[in-house]
């Protein structure tokens, strides 16, 4: 159930998220204080499963998520250290808005709060 996957992020049972957003097949589930947020999909039978996990790090009013991430991951790293620990991503873009590092094999995506790539501390 829910609750469970919600305690397993960190987020106590019985706590409410902060706002809701549905799009067709796409339910959004914002946990702002916590700095998370949930999103499900709708599969062909019309039933949502969780497919994103997204973790903030006091960005777009979101607090900084602050429970272990996966392989000692830390919302502290620039983009030099994704890049030391996973190699480099499967695709990348940046420039216009912000850095995005794409890592398909590892399930993952960065998004860096700068847009210039030789902005080392990005």
């Amino acid at each position: 159930p829910i609750s469970q996957i919600l305690e397993g992020l960190g987020i106590p049972r019985g706590v409410l998220p902060t706002d809701t957003r549905s799009w067709e097949g796409c339910h959004y589930r914002n946990y702002r204080l916590q700095g998370i947020s949930l999103m499900f999909e709708a599969d062909r039978k019309g039933e949502y499963r969780l497919s994103m996990i997204t973790v903030y790090n006091d960005f777009n009013r979101f607090e900084s998520y602050e429970y272990k991430l996966p392989h000692n991951v830390s919302l502290d790293w620039i983009g030099p250290e994704f890049v030391r620990k996973f190699g480099e991503p499967t695709e990348k873009t940046g420039g216009q808005g912000p850095i995005v590092l794409n890592y398909n094999t590892w399930g993952f995506v960065v998004t860096l709060k700068g847009r210039f790539w030789d902005d080392l501390h990005n």
